[in-house]
């Protein structure tokens, strides 16, 4: 197209103006894909989430697995609930994708989803410490596990702190305050990286103690050590998968910041093109990032239906039921609720011991 420009001047224009059309065609077409993938993921996840709830109420026994996954569903139903909605709205009023992603009301739908990303994060860090006390501090757990309150306010407070963080900035998002918000955001992004550092260092820690055990002797070992070693493994079974996809959640926050800061606190760029290379990196991280965020919960979702035990017996059964019920017999073999007592996090009766450690004491409520 700017072959047949004979002067230079007006050719360097022109291949600049390519240049930024390529740039926007290429956000253009990562943001329909992600926003797609966001939408459609939903879905999934909103079934899946309501499956959870519905064994955590009526088949699950309590137990601090059953606490934390309740915890996550409730967050993966709220992100759903407004990706589905934003979805609906977005067919209805037969918007262009583009306008639509600078509508005030798909911009909440986003902050939302950070506030669940926030929510994981601080679940799944209290999730891998208790189950660490269990061996570290083997009486501290016995204590925290006997009193189910302390489990239900540090749920509540945990909510509490995520809605307060949301809720300021949305604040500073309506305030013309650059600095202020500048701040925040910094803020908000340190604590959230120093946080995944401790949750990672906490999950090498469990993952230490199981590799001290496949390589110690296990002969002889109690069912409540025995029992405690399955937890551990579901809690790395269960973490992994999710650990890895929010490193990009964090990448995310990081490159709000840079591009918050290029747009409001850096003077302007020479030209377009430079200001466009200079955000393209970003904008690309920060949409893959809102995509993967449904993708992510959805294999949380899945995940704890694997990995915990309790849930995994119950989907079983109900699976079993539902084969049962398609075939049209009644003699195959079901999973009886009984088989939960062996569940992990199961919070047991205390039992006379005698001639028992204090430590293996402890560990009987595991």
């Amino acid at each position: 197209m700017c072959d047949n420009i004979t002067s230079l001047l007006e050719k360097e224009k022109c291949l600049e103006q390519m240049t930024i059309q390529r740039y926007h065609d290429l956000t253009a077409v990562v943001l329909q894909t992600t926003v797609m993938v966001r939408w459609y993921t939903a879905y999934p996840v909103f079934v899946v989430s309501l499956f959870i709830l519905y064994l955590s109420c009526f088949v699950v026994p309590y137990s601090l697995a059953r606490s934390y996954c309740v915890n996550i569903a409730i967050q993966n139903i709220l992100s759903a609930v407004c990706s589905i909605v934003d979805h609906i709205i977005f067919h209805l009023l037969n918007n262009d994708m583009h306008q639509h992603s600078n509508t005030w009301l798909h911009k909440t739908f986003r902050k939302v989803n950070n506030y669940v990303a926030d929510c994981y994060l601080y679940f799944s860090t209290l999730t891998i410490l208790f189950a660490y006390l269990g061996v570290a501090r083997p009486l501290v757990f016995k204590k925290i596990m006997q009193k189910k309150r302390i489990v239900v306010a540090a749920s509540c407070f945990l909510y509490l702190w995520c809605a307060a963080l949301a809720l300021k900035v949305l604040l500073f998002q309506w305030i013309d305050r650059p600095v202020a918000n500048f701040t925040l955001k910094v803020a908000h992004s340190t604590f959230s990286v120093a946080l995944y550092v401790v949750m990672i260092a906490l999950y090498t820690l469990t993952l230490l103690e199981i590799v001290k055990r496949r390589t110690g002797i296990v002969a002889n070992e109690s069912a409540s050590r025995q029992l405690y070693w399955k937890t551990l493994k579901s809690i790395v079974a269960f973490c992994t998968l999710p650990n890895i996809a929010y490193a990009i959640t964090l990448s995310h926050f990081i490159c709000e910041i840079h591009l918050y800061r290029l747009i409001n606190l850096v003077p302007p760029a020479p030209s377009e093109q430079q200001g466009c290379s200079c955000q393209l990196p970003c904008n690309m991280v920060s949409l893959i990032a809102r995509a993967l965020l449904t993708v992510r919960l959805l294999v949380t979702s899945f995940t704890a239906l694997i990995a915990f035990h309790d849930y995994r017996v119950a989907t079983m059964r109900i699976l079993q039921k539902a084969l049962n019920s398609f075939k049209g017999t009644t003699n195959v073999h079901e999973i009886h609720r009984s088989d939960s007592n062996d569940s992990i996090f199961h919070r047991r009766k205390s039992t006379p011991l005698r001639n028992v450690s204090e430590t293996e004491k402890a560990q009987v409520v595991i």
